[in-house]
């Protein structure tokens, strides 16, 4: 992670690291106190939202969390500014084709190559192609 950029592509595995408390990394929260200061532009794509949610809602199927800490993690979340930007599908689908990735995972990398921007992941192979 670059300390001098001002804007980055975030993907659910990032957020939910800062999000969980049963996930816990060291740049995540180096990079959430860093949020607090300095003005810090994160970018995902419009499915980034859905995602987030689904990965709440899978710790609480797995009994990881509670409902109500749900709920208030998805309040926080709401709160977080997180710039929602379109993907040209069929670029998108191109990368997921040559990088065997799904739609879902393309779409991030898409946006970070397009933007020419960090990517902010905790999947090893998405660091490796970014």
């Amino acid at each position: 992670m670059e300390e001098n950029n001002s804007s980055y592509v975030i993907d659910s595995s990032f957020i939910l690291a800062h999000f969980l408390p049963d996930e816990t990394s060291n740049n995540v929260q180096k990079f959430f106190d860093r949020l607090k200061k300095e003005p810090i532009i994160l970018v995902a794509p419009y499915i980034f939202p859905f995602e987030v949610f689904n990965g709440i809602q899978t710790a609480v199927i797995r009994k990881r969390i509670t409902v109500n800490l749900a709920k208030k993690l998805g309040e926080k979340f709401l709160k977080l500014a997180v710039k929602l930007e379109e993907v040209n599908l069929l670029k998108v689908a191109s990368i997921a084709q040559s990088q065997s990735l799904t739609i879902y995972d393309a779409s991030y990398v898409y946006l970070a190559e397009n933007l020419n921007i960090p990517f902010l992941t905790l999947d090893e192979k998405l660091l490796s192609i970014s």
